[in-house]
């Protein structure tokens, strides 16, 4: 595991660099998504924010019309409006002899609604805003006011149109509008007796007061304020003089809430001109545009959220949501890690094995320890299994080498003998080259005795005596050597026999290189020394097949100068044993040795010729001596070789333990 280049430790590297790169694309992710998140909740809770605000007036306002719907209706309201009418004749028309008319029946109305608002005022906290008006508008009586000054008759026509249109369409009208006495939710009701306006009921609040209600009932909204557009100065100047409103430069402040400064405004309203919602000292703010009653801009009101607990909440959340993701991913790597490294035993294990193989430990008896069932135990158990069939294999090349050793050692004994036998026909060789020597010496001798025959017969009869004797000699010394030559024959056939063998040794050993070679191949990397050996075992066979038919040819040649040599000797036995059996004839009859010493002469002449060829075949025998004194050297030579080819297999194959 300490391999700098491990499977395993790159991809453990790769890995953690994986997981260190995941967890920053998922810190950034955890990072940005809040942020999306948390912009798409805000823009979702600011919409809320800004429903429930007009949800919360338009309820109030409901709420108002609710109160004058009921009073519009009520038929002793509608009995006085129509008494009035019948008394005046003309409730448009209000003059200084009438008005004491109009004040009576003011006074009646006021009576008449006085109980109803109390018990409202005791339900709801809040004395409703009602008012009475006159055809025309004109304004009759406003609850709310003290007696003494309820009962106003004034024409509000140019300033309270919603008013006017309502008494003109006959038709309920709900909605804002600013006015003298400032920017009122107004709910106006026509009082209809048989189809005719008899005059209106109107109910409803300044806006602010609208807006403050709805504000306690939100905890986050902390500030708030109203800003209404320049132009509606000429409109609202009465609640302006009053001081209960001011110019902001090109603006109306309406109200605002006590924690916002005026520094702190002018920011607000240039930030609330450019976006719908934006942050200011920690607060969001949100603007809600400001419709009138007809859907005319009267300006917008900014509301300031307080979103920090949620902002908390979002950022414990992801930041909680972040921190289980790493430590998910931290335990994934380090079980993913130990993972690997487990996986990596049996691949550590098959890579020491191999390392000792290529080291030239030659221990086959080696085998791995499967611990799993997957691809790791697979591998280790088909290499088990291999190097139980290469022991097998290697096994039986010991077995093969040793026999082959052994079988050299056998060829060497035999080499050796037949290095001296032909050691010893060289001899004999020799020597009968040298009798045929002596014997024509003798011959000449005996033909210088036959010219001095006729003075010297006792001479000529003890040389025949000598010769006789020398012919019984070579009669012997070439009978042994024809024995010899015998003994030659079925040597060099015992010599083939044994070259026979190394041959089919040879082809054995090349076909177990051969095999070899195709093991060594299939082992791979860890074959290719045992691979180099077996071309190396190929080459020394292929180079015995050689010297081996090099041996044969040189026996076969042998064999033959073998058979030859016997053939002579058969006939130099013939002609000596004829030459024996003349001398017997010489010593019998040396009386009458004169009578025939033409014809002995004669004998003698052919006996010379005989010996003669004698001498030339015993040269030719000691050539073939000498020849074949240099084949069993060779064969030596050639033996020595294959010896040391086998120590060497031998050599190699002990360095398997199998």
């Amino acid at each position: 595991m300490g391999n700098r280049y491990s499977m395993v430790k790159r991809m453990q590297k790769n890995l953690i660099i994986g997981s260190v790169t995941l967890l920053i694309i998922l810190g950034s992710v955890f990072y940005l998504a809040p942020h999306y998140v948390f912009k798409k909740t805000l823009e979702g809770r600011l919409s809320v924010a800004d429903l429930a605000l007009r949800e919360s007036i338009e309820l109030q306002g409901r709420s108002a019309l609710s109160e004058v719907l009921l009073l519009a209706d009520n038929p002793r309201v509608k009995g006085i409006y129509s008494s009035l009418q019948k008394e005046v004749g003309d409730l448009r028309t209000v003059t200084d002899k009438n008005r004491i008319i109009f004040e009576k029946y003011g006074k009646m109305l006021r009576d008449e609604v006085e109980p109803w608002l109390r018990n409202a005022e005791k339900v709801y906290g809040d004395r409703p805003r009602v008012q009475f008006h006159l055809p025309g508008p004109r304004s009759f009586v406003r609850t709310w006011r003290k007696p003494g000054d309820d009962i106003k008759l004034d024409d509000i026509s140019g300033f309270r149109l919603i008013v006017a249109e309502a008494q003109k369409d006959k038709n309920i009208k709900l909605g804002l509008e600013p006015g003298r006495e400032g920017l009122v939710y107004r709910a106006v009701v026509p009082v209809l007796i048989d189809g005719e306006v008899y005059g209106s009921i109107e109910s409803g609040d300044h806006f602010n007061r609208y807006v403050r209600t709805h504000l306690k009932k939100d905890p986050q909204i902390k500030s708030f304020a109203i800003i209404l557009k320049k132009d509606l100065e000429t409109i609202m100047d009465f609640y302006i003089k009053e001081g209960k409103v001011k110019s902001q430069g090109n603006a109306i402040l309406y109200d605002r809430s006590e924690n916002i400064t005026e520094e702190m405004l002018k920011r607000i309203i240039e930030k609330a001109h450019k976006n719908e919602h934006f942050d200011h000292d920690g607060l969001t703010y949100i603007r809600v545009p400001l419709k009138s009653y007809k859907g005319e801009d009267l300006g917008f009101m900014v509301m300031g959220f307080d979103f920090s607990s949620m902002v908390n909440l979002y950022r414990l959340s992801f930041g909680g949501t972040l921190l289980f993701v790493a430590l998910l991913l931290v335990l994934f790597t380090l079980v993913l890690s130990r993972s690997f490294k487990g996986c990596s035993q049996n691949l550590v294990l098959t890579s020491e094995a191999m390392a000792s193989l290529a080291k030239g430990g030659g221990d086959l008896t080696f085998r791995l320890q499967v611990k799993s069932a997957d691809e790791v135990g697979t591998l280790a158990k088909y290499f088990n299994e291999f190097l139980e069939s290469l022991g097998t294999m290697i096994k039986s090349l010991v077995e093969k080498a040793r026999v082959f050793f052994r079988e050299t050692e056998a060829l060497t004994s035999d080499t050796r003998a037949l290095e001296e036998m032909s050691q010893d026909f060289k001899e004999k060789a020799d020597f009968i080259a040298m009798s045929s020597a002596e014997i024509l010496s003798s011959m000449e001798e005996v033909s210088r005795s036959l010219q001095e025959l006729s003075s010297a017969i006792a001479e000529i009869s003890r040389s025949a005596q000598e010769s006789s004797t020398i012919v019984r000699e070579t009669v012997e010394t070439v009978s042994g050597t024809q024995s010899k030559v015998e003994v030659l024959l079925k040597a060099t056939s015992e010599i083939n026999e044994v070259v026979n063998l190394i041959n089919n040794i040879a082809e054995q050993t090349n076909l177990l290189a051969l095999n070899a070679s195709i093991e060594a191949a299939r082992a791979g990397e860890a074959g290719k020394g045992f691979a180099v050996v077996a071309n190396e075992v190929k080459e020394l066979a292929r180079q015995t097949q050689e010297a081996t038919k090099g041996i044969s040819e040189r026996i076969r040649l042998l064999q033959e100068s073998s058979g030859e040599v016997s053939q002579g000797v058969e006939s130099i036995v013939s002609l000596i044993r004829r030459v024996e059996d003349a001398f017997t004839a010489i010593a019998g009859a040396v009386e009458e040795q004169t009578s025939v010493v033409s014809t002995v002469s004669d004998y003698i002449f052919s006996v010379r010729d005989k010996v003669m060829i004698s001498e030339e075949q015993a040269n030719a025998i000691k050539v073939v001596a000498e020849n074949l004194v240099g084949l069993s050297q060779s064969l030596k030579d050639i033996n020595e070789k294959i010896r040391k080819g086998a120590q060497e297999i031998e050599k190699i194959t002990s360095q398997f333990k199998v």
